[in-house]
């Protein structure tokens, strides 16, 4: 304020001054709000961009309803695309509060999804071991007149085969188990 001789000079000067820095934080404002995604609870979520909204409001750059729905629905997860989907469709616009009250009941459906998937893995995990042995059936044309162990004889080629009683053949010789 040095060098100001008149009271409206420095009132200027603070107008000036202050007007730069609003400027500079609805800016900074607007960009969290445009960023902010819903990466906790859904309360969480609300409550941040309400915070954003209100600060706004605070400095003199209050945004309209329908921008604070905006917002609302653009850092919405994948998960609520039919949410946001059917908010958008109605042709009666939804109020702030509308939003809050369906997104928190939204929430608490995925949560009870989740409970139920949960507790069918427990049940699955805690009623024993799965055995899969593969989809389709086997094919044995590649075994045929290769394997025959009927009588204690086996005409198995290449590897060892053990016949009744113990005793194997390796391939080799006549495949009589002696």
């Amino acid at each position: 304020m040095v060098g100001l001789e008149q009271s409206w000079q420095i009132w200027k000067r603070f107008q000036v001054y202050y007007a730069s820095q609003t400027r500079a934080k609805v800016k900074k404002l607007k960009v969290q709000l445009r960023m902010i995604t819903k990466d906790k609870s859904i309360s969480e979520y609300l409550l941040a961009i309400k915070k954003i909204v209100d600060s706004l409001a605070a400095i003199g750059s209050a945004i309209s309803n329908d921008d604070h729905i905006e917002a609302i629905l653009d850092g919405l997860p994948e998960d609520y695309d039919s949410f946001v989907t059917s908010v958008t469709s109605r042709l009666d616009p939804y109020t702030i509060d509308d939003i809050e009250a369906l997104l928190l009941a939204q929430e608490e459906r995925f949560e009870k999804h989740k409970k139920a998937d949960s507790n069918l893995i427990l049940a699955n995990t805690a009623s024993g071991p799965s055995y899969s042995f593969g989809k389709g059936r086997v094919d044995n044309s590649k075994f045929r007149g290769e394997y025959n162990n009927r009588g204690g004889r086996s005409n198995f080629r290449g590897g060892y085969n053990y016949n009744r009683g113990g005793r194997y053949n390796n391939g080799r010789g006549n495949g009589r188990s002696n």
